[in-house]
């Protein structure tokens, strides 16, 4: 896939002119403007038409941030019409909202009402173990499927990581996964293993967001960091979020 301002590049230029000079391409704007919209209401329609037949469904959905770190929600249905598997992603969305179970949960609510689907809900839901996507599905009473990938790219990390540092389970079964599951970093790089001082700490912060399911504000983490200081001076208040997160 390549972006609408390939049009106006020379080389593309110069190579349709050479397979048919009396060609006039349009500008980039054409294809934004108009073009893509008209795309995206067919598409739409269509799709629309098509779920007005279909009565059970599952949904997968998962939160990330682009580039420029915008967060947005992603919902895909799975369906099965006249005997084939079919699956469409149903909207990708600018979510600027704090990532709370509440406001995943009313987000996915909108999903279904917006393109009018069984308002029982979907049979299943796929989606990783993040606390505030699991809090979420069960505020929507939905059932819950773990996703197979994100399992599967979790035992490979521990694996690894399980060669690189002993196995620490005197804190509890929580306190072990917590600490392997965050010795590699988002981009994979390794980083230090989590000392149990460094991980009472947190606890004594966030002890009661991990068993109920919520997630905490970006300056609950904050004032973690500030107020046991300075046994989590080597953490970033990024590090104690995905710490809890996961």
């Amino acid at each position: 896939m390549a972006p609408i301002a390939v049009v106006e590049q020379p080389g593309f230029v110069r190579m349709l002119k050479t397979l048919d000079s009396r060609y006039s391409l349009p500008s980039r704007h054409y294809f934004a403007r108009q073009e893509l919209p008209r795309l995206y209401t067919t598409e739409r329609e269509r799709l629309a038409a098509e779920l007005e037949k279909v009565t059970d469904y599952a949904l997968t959905t998962d939160m990330w941030s682009s580039r420029t770190c915008e967060p947005y929600m992603c919902v895909t249905i799975h369906y099965i019409l006249d005997w084939k598997i079919k699956s469409a992603c149903l909207q990708t969305t600018y979510f600027p909202q704090d990532h709370m179970g509440e406001n995943i949960a009313e987000a996915l609510r909108d999903v279904t009402t917006t393109w009018m689907l069984n308002p029982n809900g979907p049979v299943a839901i796929t989606t990783d173990n993040g606390v505030n996507i699991v809090c979420a599905v069960q505020n929507n009473t939905w059932q819950r499927m773990q996703c197979f990938g994100h399992r599967l790219h979790l035992a490979i990390e521990h694996l690894e990581r399980r060669k690189q540092c002993p196995k620490d389970t005197s804190d509890g079964p929580n306190t072990a996964r917590n600490v392997s599951e965050n010795n590699v970093s988002s981009r994979g790089k390794p980083k230090s293993a989590w000392t149990k001082v460094e991980v009472n700490a947190v606890m004594r912060h966030f002890r009661s967001h991990i068993s109920e399911g919520h997630l905490a504000s970006m300056r609950e983490f904050e004032v973690c960091k500030r107020c046991e200081h300075p046994v989590l001076q080597n953490r970033t208040v990024q590090n104690i979020r995905d710490f809890v997160r996961n």
